[in-house]
């Protein structure tokens, strides 16, 4: 995993409401981190098994871009 691919995935665990099962379910759908963050909100609306309200959350928080700034911070410390 490069660190592109490793911020996001870092960002998508501060996501409120996405744990290990649609952390998966994102990934498989999307091909990658970086790709559930590129995803227009039509895409993650289609997603099996993720409903439309979380769906809608997680569209929020990759608008917001709390988690990502986070993740980025993170990394510096690291």
């Amino acid at each position: 995993m490069n660190q592109t691919e490793l911020l996001y995935a870092m960002a998508l665990t501060l996501f409120e409401g996405v744990g290990n099962i649609n952390a998966k379910k994102l990934l498989a759908y999307c091909g990658s981190f970086h790709g559930i963050f590129e995803s227009n909100k039509g895409k993650l609306f289609q997603i099996p098994g993720i409903g439309a309200v979380l769906s809608s959350s997680i569209s929020q928080q990759i608008d917001s871009g709390i988690a990502l700034k986070r993740a980025e911070e993170e990394m510096e410390f690291i």
